[in-house]
């Protein structure tokens, strides 16, 4: 498919003292929402280059890197649009629309910006209970939810977009402060275990079950189950998760092929049976599948995604390396 790239130079004078200047707003190019200038400060004098390609691409004047120095690359059909430069300080000014960072099959995003809305727009907005807002992996307040491993969760409604039973695409950013004595510690599943039988199209969280069972222990873990549990399957990573620090988790599934990520990089492949991923009507939860006593989160959740489509690995780095 030819690539379509537009660039468009602007040259941005903000004055120090100017009050509005993070309220700047990019001109629409292609279609695409205007771009809000965010975490930009009133000494920012720079020349700043907004693209948008089928591509999505990084441009600036650092070789085509993005603010972090990672290359941005991969082709799914979709716009993508970046634009940053950097204040007097040295210090990169960079934004993106909510939706330029993969948008295509997102179901529901939760930045925590102060609050649990899904900001893809779909209207799957989450209440949060016993959860405070906290700082998230880049020191930012109020931009994150902390669980406290007891009575913490986020509560989404109930909608048939969220009973995925074919490919899916779910991705979180979390921060663990330990085994609580859980067992299983909920980053986001379609479950309620409070109102019945607990089967279910999807559940992603950490695994803390089998402290002497070294492939279970400090685990990521995605599950699926049948009604009464007459089969299931339980997807457990290879790697060990690190406490105490912000990490990337990533779960996609493409024609029954499931593939875990750990910050960024493909861990375990297998095959997720199909069959056992039951549809439901109860709501979703984050931090919390409601099971009495067991599974709660305990630690930090934010930018958490769901997708109704596999993500390519090029798009799992996209999510990984997602600027401030």
């Amino acid at each position: 498919m030819r690539t379509l790239l537009v660039a468009v130079i602007l040259s941005l004078f903000l004055f120090i003292g100017c009050e509005n200047s993070s309220d700047l707003v990019s001109p629409q190019i292609d279609n695409l929402p205007a771009l809000k200038l965010s975490k930009v400060d009133s000494s920012v004098s720079a020349t700043i280059l907004a693209s948008v390609s089928t591509t999505p691409v990084a441009t600036n004047t650092d070789n085509g890197k993005s603010p972090n120095g990672n290359d941005i690359n991969g082709n799914n059909g979709n716009h993508y649009a970046y634009a940053y430069g950097h204040n007097k300080k040295g210090e990169v000014a960079s934004t993106t629309s909510p939706h330029s960072i993969v948008p295509e099959g997102l179901v529901a995003y939760y930045p925590f910006n102060s609050n649990a809305v899904d900001e893809t727009g779909n209207g799957h907005d989450g209440t949060p209970y016993n959860a405070p807002l906290t700082t998230d992996r880049f020191g930012t307040a109020n931009t994150a939810y902390a669980f406290n491993g007891l009575n913490s969760y986020v509560q989404v409604p109930h909608s048939e977009d969220f009973n995925i039973v074919g490919d899916i695409t779910i991705s979180v950013w979390y921060k663990s402060l330990g085994d609580f004595g859980n067992g299983y510690q909920t980053f986001i599943a379609k479950r309620d275990d409070s109102v019945g039988d607990p089967y279910m199209p999807w559940n992603f969280c950490i695994s803390y079950y089998g402290q002497t069972t070294i492939n279970e222990y400090k685990k990521l873990l995605f599950v699926d189950r049948t009604m009464y549990g007459t089969g299931g399957t339980y997807m457990f990573s290879n790697a060990n998760i690190t406490e105490g620090v912000w990490q990337h988790a990533l779960i996609t599934v493409q024609n029954g092929i499931a593939t875990l990520y750990l910050n960024g990089v493909a861990d375990r492949t297998m095959f997720f049976n199909p069959a056992f991923r039951t549809p439901n009507l109860y709501n979703v939860y984050i931090g919390w599948n409601k099971r009495p006593g067991y599974e709660q989160f305990y630690g930090s959740l934010d930018d958490i995604r769901i997708y109704n489509r596999a993500l390519t690995q090029a798009e799992v780095l996209l999510l990984f390396n997602e600027p401030k």
